[in-house]
């Protein structure tokens, strides 16, 4: 299997906004004969290409791995973790630090009642949940405390705690509810444990299909996606017999059943981090075994998975190797905290921090990015089409480079009656004569055009407007006629 650990320079930067480049409502095309109103379409959330950049900002001022992170209004949170030396017993800490990106700057918040490592967690309702971990021997080490920060106190509390200690398992929120699954219990668990913070009670729901400890979840439209880790024998010590994965399980709350049909990452991984950014999932970091080097050397490996083609691609790896690190998604950014790599003790102990910026689709305008017929286009004389009938409205669609065709992008159609040469703000229900269409146009890979078989059998005599809202935040707008 190919495995790489390149690595990359990176330098300091100021924390800044990024502008995601889009066209201005009634200049995304020339298409359209009269400009959108203020209260016209509403834009998509942009995709992105497979590149982009990180860059090094302020470190944490504690060096650790295995803590537990959450974003709470739009600042990050890591809580616990371990360790200051390779000797036994490992310290573990009860310290909490927040990372605030507009001022690129950390401050410390009410330490853990009870130091963890290895624990899962979630945020829910401004709150920090952290379940288990393992704790000093004088704590009892592996826990199953639930322990509860809010961040509008400054305060930690204790709820219902789990109904098994474990560690190293993987969590995530879905509902205002915590799914915590995996773990080191009787030797790997498979168990998934829902916690309810509104009944305080936890609940067992369908487990793993296969057992695992170090795996990473992380959420997309209301579904588990946990990735990697590793089974028994491997106890993770790397013996000959110790196996990491790569597969990648969808667990969907709504069913109560797992996906296992899903591709595998590129890279098997345990104790990495994962993160949803832009309907992406993003794997970084993690142990890949002693392949490329010393065990828990760790890798800079990225990769991000796209649910809508279960595909996989390789991404700018991150500046330093490490595994058991955090990583949270803020305003259209992947940050990633600390961690540890076997190889650098006994400096091993990770305090820096990270931070990758997509690079934004952007679609010619140069090229394609017009209705195709039967729709006229300026100067020629507005289309006019029969109630009742079908258009078939039809677009090419390039990158900005104007030649390589945008075979993925995410493009919804919407149409605006128009008034005295404005289009209304009360957009008309789309109705498609092609079965379950929805709103979004369907892509041809033959003819390589975006198609929306349009009917108009809800349509009056008059004037509509026909919008394509495409997914870098520009559009194609035309007027056509009914009668």
């Amino acid at each position: 299997m190919d495995r790489t650990n390149a690595k990359t320079s990176s330098r300091r930067a100021v924390a800044a906004g990024i502008s995601l480049v889009c066209l201005a409502l009634g200049g995304c095309s020339d298409q359209a004969t009269s400009p959108l109103s203020a209260t016209g379409p509403l834009r998509l959330s942009p995709r992105f290409l497979m590149g982009g950049a990180w860059v090094t900002m302020a470190p944490m001022p504690t060096p650790r791995q295995g803590a537990v992170a959450g974003v709470i209004e739009g600042k990050l949170y890591v809580a616990g973790g371990c360790c200051v030396s390779i000797t036994d017993p490992f310290p573990f800490f009860h310290t909490l630090e927040v990372y605030d990106p507009a001022t690129d700057t950390w401050a410390s918040k009410a330490p853990m009642p009870i130091a963890v490592t290895a624990a899962a967690g979630g945020v829910i309702g401004g709150k920090l949940y952290v379940a288990g971990g393992v704790a000093s021997a004088s704590e009892g080490l592996e826990q199953a405390a639930l322990q509860v920060y809010d961040a509008a106190t400054d305060s930690w509390s204790s709820r219902a705690p789990m109904p098994v200690p474990n560690s190293s398992m993987t969590a995530g929120v879905i509902n205002g509810k915590l799914y915590v699954t995996g773990g080191t219990l009787n030797d790997f668990d498979q168990a998934l444990r829902v916690y309810d913070p509104i009944a305080d009670t936890w609940t067992e729901r369908a487990p793993l299909l296969d057992a695992g400890a170090g795996m990473a979840t992380s959420v997309i439209n209301g579904r588990l996606f946990v990735t990697g880790g590793s089974s028994p024998p491997c106890s993770f010590d790397h013996q000959p017999s110790c196996m990491i994965y790569g597969t990648l399980r969808v667990y969907d709350p709504a069913t109560d059943t797992w996906d296992m049909s899903r591709a595998s990452m590129t890279t098997p991984r345990l104790l990495h981090a994962t993160s949803a950014l832009n309907g992406q999932l993003h794997a970084i970091g993690g142990d890949v075994g002693d392949v490329l080097g010393p065990p828990y050397a760790g890798t800079t490996s990225h990769e991000v998975y796209d649910p809508a083609t279960n595909t996989w691609t390789t991404l700018p790896p991150m500046t330093e190797a490490r595994h058991s690190l955090v990583a949270a998604a803020i305003d259209g950014r992947l940050y990633v905290a600390g961690g540890v790599s076997g190889a650098d003790y006994p400096t091993a102990w990770k305090n820096i921090l990270e931070v990758y910026t997509p690079a934004p689709i952007v679609y010619s305008t140069a090229s394609g990015h017009v209705f195709l017929q039967p729709i006229n286009l300026p100067p020629q004389a507005q289309s006019v089409f029969k109630i009742g009938s079908t258009i078939p409205v039809k677009f090419k669609l390039f990158l900005s480079d104007g030649i390589t065709p945008a075979t993925g992008a995410v493009a919804t159609i919407q149409v605006n009656k128009v008034s005295s040469g404005v289009p209304s703000g009360e957009t008309e229900t789309v109705v498609s004569t092609v079965p379950n269409q929805g709103v979004n146009f369907r892509y041809d890979a033959t003819s390589q055009q975006y198609i929306f078989s349009l009917s108009t059998k809800n349509w009056s005599v008059g004037v509509y407007q026909i919008t394509a809202l495409l997914d870098d935040g520009s559009q194609i707008a035309v007027n056509v006629g009914a009668r």
